[in-house]
């Protein structure tokens, strides 16, 4: 059994760019039990980062989902060298 993974939008909620999609939270799931999480700002590259894993279509069409604040179920279930294209540790992790 693979791993399945979430994502959830953080938007900003006041200010001069409320709504903007500040960053996103990835969740990843073994047998519905939540095993890691990260997070991605975003600058801009959020398509682009997710496109590896589901194709660049289908990121785009979930970065409009995300940026209506809902969270989206990706299909599917991914291997720990897959879910590498996703996560980019920082210094420190």
């Amino acid at each position: 059994m693979g791993y399945r993974v979430q994502i959830r939008p953080f938007l900003l909620t006041e200010g001069e760019f409320k709504g903007h999609m500040e960053y996103i939270h990835f969740h990843v799931f073994l047998n519905g039990v939540e095993v890691g999480r990260w997070s991605e700002t975003n600058i801009g590259q959020l398509p682009d980062s997710r496109g590896k894993l589901v194709g660049k279509a289908k990121a785009i069409e979930y970065d409009r989902i995300l940026r209506t604040n809902i969270e989206v179920d990706v299909p599917g279930e991914y291997t720990e060298a897959q879910l590498r294209l996703l996560h980019t540790p920082h210094r420190g992790e």
